[in-house]
């Protein structure tokens, strides 16, 4: 199944999104024109050279969140950006959705570095920062309909539609079972399944907690009072 849409409507212009997914693309294309070895290796996030305490070494987790291995991979992720990410912004506010988005992709690195803190193989992509977007989606928008392409064995394919919560709880299970996978399999490289989780959980944190601070009076225009500041 993959989604296409979902049934949710703005009350700002997702800026932020918008421009995310513009600087991916750029970045993307440049690195193919300068090197694409040589960019993953300098800018990738690299977790045997990677020391947990040293503020440096954190550029590099950065950096690794704007490349992507192909277009395939790209593309994938800027989709799933463009659906839930524009929703996520409109919530939060520009200032508090970036600061989301990159936190998010640095726990998600973290995760993965905790996996295997030896290994040498970079780990690109924006997938970490983006399922944090997705954990959030589920609980500022729990009942908004995902419209979704589905592919059947037969070669055939159509429509459908999803609640959110449904469709982004089955994305995170699977998520869940390929990192136990991975854990039994001698093959390096590949998808970092535990950045995936890593950055679930901590936008799932963040968002429960916000919510619980608007049960208390926090409403939600005190949060876009960050964008003026």
């Amino acid at each position: 199944m993959l989604p296409y849409k979902d049934e949710n409507k703005l009350n700002s212009f997702p800026i932020v999104t918008i421009l995310l997914i513009i600087l991916n693309v750029v970045i993307f294309t440049y690195s193919l024109v300068i090197g694409f070895e040589d960019t993953v290796l300098n800018y990738g996030f690299i977790p045997r050279d990677f020391t947990l305490f040293d503020l440096a070494s954190y550029k590099n987790i950065i950096t690794s969140m704007f490349l992507h291995g192909s277009w395939l991979h790209l593309i994938g992720n800027m989709m799933f950006l463009y659906i839930f990410g524009d929703n996520v912004e409109d919530k939060l506010g520009k200032v508090f959705f970036i600061i989301v988005y990159l936190l998010g992709g640095i726990f998600a690195a973290l995760a993965q570095y905790l996996t295997n803190t030896s290994s040498i193989i970079p780990m690109i992509g924006a997938s970490g920062a983006i399922s944090a977007l997705l954990s959030s989606y589920i609980i500022f928008f729990p009942h908004v309909q995902i419209k979704m392409i589905y592919f059947s064995t037969n070669g055939q394919f159509g429509t459908s539609d999803m609640t959110s919560k449904y469709f982004l709880l089955y994305w995170f299970a699977f998520q869940i079972f390929s990192t136990i996978g991975s854990f039994s399999s001698d093959i390096q490289g590949g998808t970092a399944y535990m950045a995936h989780v890593g950055g679930f959980l901590f936008g799932l944190c963040t968002a429960l907690l916000i919510n619980k601070f608007e049960l208390f009076g926090m409403h939600k225009n005190r949060l876009h009072e960050f964008d003026t500041k």
